[in-house]
């Protein structure tokens, strides 16, 4: 991961990853959320098809 930023409300996150068209990537989540549980799904799915400009 080469950057991720979070909104003010601590809800969105922007992440820079150094991805490749054609592959999947599987992105997990292992930090507490706000209120100190765990997220219900921590693993997240990606294909990315072209790099957007």
């Amino acid at each position: 991961m080469q950057d991720v930023q979070l909104s003010e409300q601590g809800r969105t996150a922007r992440l820079q990853l150094p991805l490749v068209p054609g592959f999947v990537y599987r992105l997990s989540i292992d930090v507490p959320g706000a209120d100190g549980a765990s997220f219900l799904n921590q693993d997240a799915w990606y294909t990315l098809h072209a790099v957007p400009r």
